[in-house]
Parts: C-alpha cells; sequence; structure tokens
C-alpha cells in the first residue's frame, strides 16, 4: 500500500474516531441533561407529596388537640358549644362529633336546615377514617368528597375523644376544604407558567388539582402521598432543554467542522510537504533503474529534503560514472573475447593441422610424443575457447528469463547424445514420465557440462554416471533435483573453493570454465548447487531447481553448497 494511500486512511480514521468521539459525548450530554432534567422533575413531585403529607399530619394534630380539649366527654350530645367555640375561627370549615356507636350527637358549620338534620343523628360508623380513630385512637383522615356548598373537595379528619380513664368515647370530626390555603401550598410555586405543571389525584382516579400548563413535549415524573395514595404527577416542559441541546449539538457540529478542516488541511500540508515528496523520490528511482542517469532532483521544501536530493543528485551522478565505466569495459570484453576466440580458434586450426603433420612424419619417438602433447593441449584450448562461447551465448540477456520446459526430455537427449560418444561408459537414467521445472533456456549447457565432466574426468577402469531426476516438497514449494554421480576421482577441492569464493585468484582458479558455466546457469534459475562425495568414490553434483516459476520472480544468486557444508551466494 503506498504511503498517500495510507496516509490517507490515517487521516480518515482520524476523522472517524474525532467525529465518533464528538458524537457520543453529545450524546453522553444529552443522556446526562435529561436524566438531571428527569432527577429534578422526579424530586419536585416528591417534595410536592412530602408536603401535602405534612399538612395533612398538621391538620391531624391539630384536630387531636380539639379533640382533647373537649370539656365534656361523657356529655358528648351537648358539644354544640365546644365545637363552635373551637372551630369557629379555625380554618376548617365545620364540624361534628360522633359517640361511641357510631352517631352524629353534634353539629355545627354552615349547613342548612335540612342538611343539618340529615347529619343530626346519622350513623357513621362504617365510615374507614372513623372506626381507624376509633379503633386505634390515632387521628385519620378520609377521601376527598364534593360538598354542594364548597367550590372544592372537603376531606375530613377525625380524632378520638377520650374520658379521665383515658376510654375512647367519641370522636370529633373536623371538615376541611382542599385548595392551596389548607394542604397544597407549594404547589403554586411548582406551577411555572411556560415551565412546569403540576397535577393531584386520589386514589379513585379523581383529579385534585389539574395542571394549569399543556406542553409538546415533556418530561414527567410521580409521587405518592403516603397517608392518603394521593398521586402528585410533575411535568416539565422540554421544549427549552431540546433548544438547548440543539444549540449544543450545533457548537459542537462547527466544532467538528473546524477539526475537520484542521485534519484536512493538516494533511493537504503533510502532502505538500511530505508526500508529494516522496512520490517525487520514487519517480527519481524508476528513473534511475530505467537508465535515465541524467535525471536531478530538486526538493527544497526542507532542509532534510535538500539534503536528500542532494544524496539522490550524487548517487545518480555515481551511478551514470559508473555505467559508462562498465560500458566501456564491456565494450573491451566484448572485443577482446571475440578477438581473442576468433583469433585463438584460427591460429590453433593451423597449429593443430602442423602437429598433426609432424607426429606423422617424425622418425623418431621423441618428436612423436612432443607432436602428441601439442595436438592435446591445442584441442584443451580450441574446448576452452568453445566453453567462452557457451557461455556468452547461456547468459545472453535475451535468454536469462525463467521458462517452463520439460526436463526429462531434456536429460533423455543429452543422455542419449552421451551414450554414443561414450561407448565404454555405463550411463543410467531414472526419472519419470515427464516433469516441469522453471528455469532459462540454456539450462541443458549446464545438466551436458556436468555430465560430460564426470566422463572426461574418469579414471575408473569401468567408468558410471547415473543421472536422476526426482523431485520434493520443500517449504511449501515443489523443487525438482538433476543429480548427476559418477565413480571418478572426484571433483578437486580447488574447483569447488573458487565457486565458493565467487572469483578467480592468482593463488586459487579452475581449471576450466565449465563449472562457472553450470553455476550461471542455475544461478539464472534461481537455484541452487550442491556438491557431495559419492560412496565409495566419485562426487555427486545436484541442480536444485523450482518446479514452476514464482509469481514474484526476479533474478537472484543461487546457493552452491560444497560437500564441506560451506554456502555461496552467487554475484549477479
Amino acid at each position: 500500500m503506498k504511503l498517500r494511500t495510507k496516509s490517507a486512511l490515517l487521516l480518515l480514521a482520524i476523522v472517524v474516531v474525532l467525529g465518533a468521539v464528538n458524537v457520543g459525548a453529545l450524546l453522553f450530554y444529552q443522556n446526562q441533561l435529561v436524566q438531571q432534567e428527569r432527577a429534578n422533575v422526579e424530586g419536585a413531585a416528591g417534595d410536592a407529596a412530602g408536603s401535602i403529607d405534612e399538612q395533612i399530619e398538621s391538620r391531624k394534630d391539630e384536630v387531636q388537640l380539639f379533640a382533647a380539649k373537649h370539656p365534656n366527654p361523657a356529655r358528648l350530645n351537648e358539644s354544640d358549644a365546644f365545637l363552635e367555640r373551637t372551630f369557629d375561627t379555625s380554618r376548617f370549615w365545620a364540624a361534628h362529633v360522633v359517640d361511641a356507636d357510631g352517631t352524629v350527637v353534634s353539629v355545627f358549620g354552615p349547613y342548612t336546615e335540612e342538611n343539618r338534620s340529615a347529619l343530626l343523628g346519622s350513623n357513621v360508623s362504617d365510615e374507614r377514617y372513623i372506626r381507624i380513630a376509633q379503633r386505634t385512637g390515632a387521628p385519620a383522615a378520609s377521601q376527598p368528597e364534593s360538598v354542594p356548598t364548597r367550590n372544592a373537595p372537603s376531606i375530613s379528619f377525625a380524632a378520638p375523644v377520650r374520658n379521665d380513664e383515658m376510654e375512647i368515647v367519641g370522636v370529633v370530626v373536623a371538615r376541611l376544604v382542599v385548595n392551596d390555603r389548607t394542604l397544597f401550598g407549594m404547589l403554586p410555586a411548582l406551577q411555572n407558567q411556560g415551565q412546569q405543571a403540576v397535577e393531584v389525584s386520589d386514589g379513585e382516579g379523581h383529579t385534585l388539582v389539574s395542571p394549569l400548563y399543556e406542553f409538546d413535549r415533556t418530561v414527567g415524573a410521580s409521587a405518592t402521598v403516603e397517608d392518603l395514595g394521593w398521586t402528585v404527577t410533575v411535568t416539565r416542559n422540554q421544549g427549552p432543554l431540546n433548544r438547548t441541546l440543539r444549540e449544543l449539538a450545533l457548537i459542537q457540529g462547527l466544532g467538528l467542522l473546524v477539526i475537520v478542516g484542521s485534519v484536512v488541511g493538516f494533511g493537504a500540508w503533510q502532502y505538500r510537504a511530505n508526500l508529494r515528496q516522496t512520490e517525487r523520490l520514487l519517480d527519481g528511482f524508476d528513473r534511475i533503474r530505467d537508465g535515465e542517469y541524467s535525471y536531478r532532483l530538486d526538493m527544497a521544501s526542507a532542509e532534510e529534503w535538500e539534503q536528500i536530493s542532494d544524496g539522490f543528485n550524487h548517487l545518480a551522478r555515481g551511478l551514470a560514472a559508473r555505467e559508462a565505466e562498465l560500458r566501456e569495459r564491456e565494450q573491451r570484453l566484448g572485443v577482446l573475447n571475440r578477438v581473442l576466440r576468433h583469433n585463438l580458434r584460427n591460429e590453433m586450426t593451423v597449429i593443430l593441422n602442423y602437429a598433426e603433420l609432424l607426429r606423422e612424419t617424425a622418425d623418431d619417438g621423441r618428436t612423436e610424443q612432443a607432436a602428441a602433447t601439442i595436438v592435446e593441449t591445442g584441442r584443451d584450448l580450441t574446448d576452452l575457447s568453445e566453453k567462452a562461447r557457451q557461455i556468452e551465448e547461456a547468459l545472453d540477456d535475451e535468454a536469462l528469463g525463467l521458462e517452463d520446459q520439460e526436463v526429462v526430455g531434456i536429460v533423455e537427449g543429452i543422455v542419449a547424445d552421451l551414450r554414443e560418444e561414450y561407448p565404454d561408459a555405463e550411463i543410467n537414467l531414472s526419472a519419470p514420465e515427464t516433469q516441469q521445472v522453471a528455469a532459462v533456456e540454456s539450462l541443458w549447457i549446464a545438466v551436458r557440462n556436468v555430465c560430460e565432466n564426470a566422463l572426461e574426468h574418469t579414471d575408473a577402469d569401468e567408468p558410471r554416471v547415473d543421472v536422476t531426476v526426482e523431485t520434493e516438497e520443500r517449504d511449501g514449494e515443489t523443487r525438482v533435483r538433476v543429480t548427476v554421480a559418477d565413480n571418478g576421482p572426484g571433483i578437486p577441492d580447488q574447483e569447488k573453493n573458487v565457486l565458493v569464493e565467487g572469483e578467480e585468484t592468482s593463488l586459487q582458479h579452475g581449471s576450466g570454465l565449465g563449472l562457472w558455466l553450470v553455476y550461471w546457469v542455475v544461478d539464472k534459475s534461481r537455484g541452487t548447487l550442491v556438491f557431495d562425495e559419492n560412496d565409495p568414490r566419485g562426487s555427486v553434483v545436484t541442480l536444485d531447481l523450482p518446479a514452476s516459476k514464482p509469481d514474484d520472480y526476479s533474478p537472484s544468486a543461487p546457493t552452491v553448497t560444497a560437500d564441506d557444508g560451506a554456502t555461496v551466494v552467487g554475484d549477479d
């Protein structure tokens, strides 16, 4: 992946993360605000219900105090004066006394004569709050009831009347109009215009206090008045909260745009300052790779880039000089190679002809032996010239690409030719019917040279060469091994060490070009060349090659392993 793509993906990831964090923070804060609003509403509802509970308990205590002041508990039916004196100036609008049997024996309040007559003498023992006061001795309150003469519901408070022996002999009942002055004193403060509304309903679903305002979107909570089971519901207008949240979202959105703009701006600057320079540098390397050594870079955006461009230009000038030097050397070598091989072959032909003539006409053994030596040495030099020609053809640039070849057919043809050339030698072949191998076009030259080397330098009375083609799975790759084993004297250490060292020296050099030719062919075929000792004598040479061309193929040096385990990497 290119650096530009990685940088773009990194910037995109930063924007996504920042956006996610921003949105997450906004949602979290919104949730916190809503939760806080809901907690405030729940608190307001709880406070309102608690206040109503306190007012009810206060009225109970007040009636209890009045009942304790009854002057004549033994004569409850004579309580009119007591009721009038006690409740005339209180906040209770009416009162009556109930005896132990539950009969109303005394009445006070603005009743009509008809209502007074109906109430006086009636039995109210089945009223729950009366029974509680009589049985438990604790004050109790009733549920709201409507009164025709009042514009609001009324509730009754009952408190027991005790005699001197602390026995409950009756109940004092006081009636209270339910309004803001009696029980709902804090509700007006909660009924804020445009902000909050309160509703109170009794246990039977009757509305005692209606909300003064209605809102489109609200946050609501309810609480219960413990004594009477009333429900207090507080609803708060969510419009202001929503406006606040929208404004917050807008602010955060603008902030995110600023952040994104900053990130994009930084990315653009980074591209101009670094990525574009990197692309120019890579383009410069591509041009040098293609041989355009005159290309120059001028990257002056920063001191570091100036140093890089200066180093690149210095490298390009050095490569240009090196290329010119190599081209000149290659030209000289090419001329010398062609002239030397041509003249050597022509002049050696003359020498060989005269040497043959001298040997045929010699009249003594010494002269004949000298002529035979000249012929043998001349033929060696001619073969050396031929090897040089083969190397030149085998390592031609146009022939160095890997090709899929049928190696078994190649080896069979070589073995057949050598059997005709060396009829006294035993040449065996062990191979499958067919096997593909990826190698350079001149693979056959390398295989033939290994086989010829085994036959030409043998000292065995019965020369034998075994050629084997087999496959091996190694590291998930199929390798083809072409092995040539002989019973000759073995390859001298000097010959192998030259390959191990990778160069000829004045103190250590091989006797010919055959092994170098094999090495270079294996090198360009991305293979491994292995030397080993044969048992009981002789040498084993293995060409380890890939069965197929790798997808990422590029010419690389092979590994050459000698019998002592030394590893050689060829020099491209």
